[in-house]
C-alpha cells in the first residue's frame, strides 16, 4: 500500500487543492491518503508511525520545515513533493525570487520534486532554486496547473445558496490585510522574511528585507482605510446593490484561531447590504454570483475571467514597494483605479444598477492564465488529476549526500524543535 501524505499549513487556503487532488488518488488501486497539520503537536511521532511513501507539502519558507523533512526522508525514507501555493509574484525582481526560493540553504536532493502551477514560476523560481543550489537537476521540476481552477461549479455551501437566492445585483470585495496587525516579532517568529537561524533580535530588524517589508506593512495599513471605506461608501449610496467581501483564508484562520481580531473589518459589519463571508468557501461558488470582484492584487483577478467576472483592482499608485501587490500591476485586470481617488467605486456601481455588462475579453489574462497556472481557455484542465497520476507513478528518490553525524544532528534537532526548543546553530 503506497502512502501519500498531505502536510499542510493553512488548510483554508490549500483544502481544495488537497480534496481535490485526494480524490483522483483515491480513484487509484493501492494507494492510501492522510492529511495531518504541520502544527500537529505529534508531527514527529507522527510521521515516525505513519511512515509515509511521499510527503506533498508546501514550499520550504522556514528551518523548521527544513529539520521535519529531514526526519523524514532519513528516519521514512519519504520522497518530498513541495506544492506551490503562490502563483502571482513579481518574477523580474531579483528581490522577491530570492524571498520566494526562501532564505534557508538546504540538500538539493532534500526536496525531490517541486511542483508549480505554471510555466512563468517554474521558469523564473525553478532557475533561482538552480542558483542557490536547492535542486540538482530540471527534471525536479514539474508543472501541473491549478487545482482551483477547474471549473466545476456547484453552490454546495449554505452561504452560497443563500447568496443565490437573494435577488439583488452583487459585488464581490476580497481582503487580504491581516499582515496589518504583525509585529516585528510576529515576523521573527514566522521565520520566513529573513534568515533568522542563530542571528540576534536586534541584527535581524536591520536587515534591508525586513526593513522593506515593515515599511510595506506601514504603506499597507493606510492602503486598508481606503479600501474599507470605499466598500462601506458604496454600501451607504447603494443599498440595493450586496457586497459580498471574501475574507482571505489567513483572514478566517487568525479569526479561528482567536490569535488576532480584525478590528479593521468592523465597520463591514454595519450594513445590512455587507454580507462577510468568514467561513472557508470556494471562490468558485461566488464568482458566478458577482456582477464585478474588486480586490488589491489577488491571484482570483485570474480565476474570475473563467466565470466572466470582470474585475475592479484598487492601486496604491503613488508607492514603490516590491512586498507591497497593491502598488504593483501583476494581473490585467478589467479595469484599475487609484485607491485616493474619492468616490472611485461609484461609475462601476451606477453602470450595475443600469443592467450594464461590464466584462471584457482580455488576451492578456488569456495568456497570463497560461503562463500561471498553465490554463488555455477551450481546452480540458485537470490538474488534479495530473499531479495524482505524477504522485501515483514511479519516482525518484533522490538520496541525501551527508555521513552519519549530520544525519544524527537532523534528528535530534527535529525533536529539540518538536519539544519547544530552538535549534543549535
Amino acid at each position: 500500500m503506497k502512502k501519500i501524505l498531505f502536510l499542510y499549513n493553512n488548510y483554508e487556503r490549500e483544502h481544495v487543492n488537497i480534496e481535490r487532488i485526494s480524490k483522483e488518488l483515491q480513484k487509484k488501486k493501492g494507494i492510501k491518503v492522510y492529511q495531518i497539520s504541520c502544527m500537529d503537536k505529534d508531527l514527529p511521532k507522527r510521521l515516525l508511525q505513519l511512515r509515509p511513501h511521499i510527503i506533498v507539502t508546501y514550499p520550504i519558507t522556514t528551518y523548521i520545515q527544513i529539520y521535519m523533512y529531514m526526519l523524514a526522508k532519513i528516519c521514512c525514507r519519504s520522497l518530498i513533493v513541495t506544492f506551490t501555493t503562490e502563483g502571482l509574484i513579481d518574477y523580474y525582481d531579483k528581490e522577491v525570487l530570492k524571498l520566494w526560493a526562501g532564505a534557508y540553504d538546504y540538500s538539493p536532493t532534500l526536496v525531490d520534486y517541486h511542483i508549480f502551477w505554471g510555466r512563468a514560476l517554474a521558469k523564473h523560481l525553478g532557475r533561482e532554486l538552480h542558483i542557490q543550489n536547492k535542486v540538482l537537476a530540471k527534471s525536479q521540476i514539474k508543472i501541473a496547473g491549478n487545482p482551483m481552477y477547474e471549473k466545476e461549479w456547484a453552490c454546495s455551501s449554505p452561504e452560497a445558496r443563500q447568496l443565490m437566492r437573494d435577488r439583488r445585483s452583487k459585488v464581490l470585495a476580497l481582503t487580504a490585510f491581516s499582515r496589518i496587525l504583525y509585529t516585528k516579532q510576529d515576523l521573527i517568529n514566522a521565520q520566513d522574511i529573513v534568515n533568522v537561524q542563530g542571528r540576534r533580535k536586534d541584527e535581524i530588524v536591520r536587515d534591508e528585507t525586513f526593513v522593506q517589508y515593515m515599511e510595506a506593512i506601514e504603506k499597507e495599513r493606510a492602503y486598508c482605510e481606503k479600501y474599507i471605506a470605499h466598500i462601506v461608501n458604496a454600501a451607504r449610496r447603494h443599498k440595493e446593490i450586496l457586497f459580498i467581501v471574501k475574507l482571505h483564508p489567513h483572514e478566517i484562520e487568525s479569526i479561528k484561531a482567536g490569535r488576532r481580531k480584525m478590528k479593521y473589518l468592523e465597520p463591514l459589519r454595519q450594513f445590512e447590504n455587507i454580507k462577510l463571508i468568514e467561513k472557508s468557501i470556494p471562490i468558485s461558488e461566488l464568482l458566478p454570483l458577482s456582477r464585478l470582484m474588486i480586490h488589491y492584487g489577488s491571484t482570483v483577478d485570474l480565476e474570475s475571467y473563467l466565470y466572466k467576472t470582470p474585475t475592479l483592482k484598487l492601486e496604491q499608485r503613488d508607492i514603490v514597494n516590491r512586498y507591497m501587490t497593491e502598488s504593483k500591476r501583476l494581473t490585467a485586470s478589467t479595469y484599475y483605479e487609484d485607491i485616493d481617488e474619492v468616490g472611485v467605486l461609484e461609475k462601476y456601481m451606477e453602470r450595475i444598477e443600469a443592467g450594464d455588462n461590464l466584462f471584457q475579453r482580455n488576451r492578456e489574462v488569456e495568456k497570463q492564465l497560461y503562463e500561471y497556472m498553465n490554463y488555455v481557455p477551450g481546452k480540458s484542465y485537470r490538474p488534479s488529476k495530473e499531479v495524482a497520476d505524477f504522485l501515483s507513478g514511479r519516482l525518484k528518490f533522490h538520496k541525501l549526500k551527508i555521513g552519519f553525524g549530520q544525519r544524527l544532528h537532523y534528528i535530534t534537532e527535529a525533536l529539540r524543535i518538536h519539544f519547544g526548543a530552538a535549534p543549535k546553530t
